[in-house]
């Protein structure tokens, strides 16, 4: 069985534009491609190259799915620091994704576990084709918080201290969030995991020794079938 495979580039713009190109042709390849998004400072300028490459290329987006990975609870859609702003502004508007295409949790919903429970279905009509992650400065993916155990499907997460400090917030207060689980991530056909950001070293030494625990829930990872890591050198310093 196959394992993640690493790539090492030099700078976070190399990054971008590999993690865009890879976007670009899983569309491309299928352009009924439901590509599971995350959201912050990782995949943001991929992002931004991802739609100006599908313009520039011709591409259709017409059949294109996007899911959200996860979501912070109590937030309005339209609140700065919301999730749902965030990728509808970077990828669901500029590409006119409707909303019959667009699997996202709601953060203003009444019930969230009502909301995860109707997410959960989605999932399981529409498969995950490429589920972008970025490298969370705890171990995280998505709202998969480290601790002695994991949820396979999406749920309500209790916020870690360290997500608290999420750049995205700004200093807005959360408890909870919504996220798929990883189950849902492992069931994706292929991921594509952005390992790059300041303040990441001490977790990116400990997910590099490929040592599979819950505790950081990124080096799950080290089992997917088919996944790809772009690791930002500049981001680490060689571990001596």
């Amino acid at each position: 069985m196959a394992q993640l495979r690493t790539d090492t580039v030099q700078s976070f713009e190399e990054l971008s534009r590999a993690a865009a190109d890879r976007m670009i042709e899983a569309v491309a390849g299928n352009p009924a491609a439901n590509l599971c998004l995350a959201s912050g400072g990782s995949p943001e300028l991929a992002y931004r190259l991802f739609v100006e490459g599908v313009r520039a290329r011709g591409i259709d987006t017409t059949r294109m799915m996007v899911t959200k990975l996860d979501e912070w609870c109590g937030f309005s859609a339209e609140h700065e620091s919301s999730c749902e702003r965030y990728l509808q502004e970077r990828i669901v508007a500029p590409l006119s994704i409707p909303p019959c295409r667009y699997i996202s949790f709601r953060p203003d919903a009444e019930d969230y576990e009502q909301e995860v429970r109707r997410v959960r279905e989605q999932l399981r009509e529409h498969l995950i084709d490429l589920c972008v992650l970025g490298f969370g400065r705890n171990g995280h993916l998505g709202l998969n918080e480290p601790g002695d155990w994991l949820y396979p499907r999406a749920h309500v997460a209790q916020i870690a201290p360290a997500t608290k400090l999420h750049p995205l917030l700004k200093s807005n207060r959360v408890e909870q969030g919504m996220t798929i689980g990883m189950g849902d991530i492992f069931a994706a056909r292929e991921v594509l995991f952005l390992v790059t950001g300041a303040g990441k070293q001490e977790v990116y030494e400990q997910w590099m020794t490929e040592e599979i625990t819950t505790r950081c829930p990124a080096s799950l990872l080290w089992l997917h079938p088919s996944a790809v890591a772009l690791v930002d050198q500049s981001s680490f310093k060689p571990k001596e």
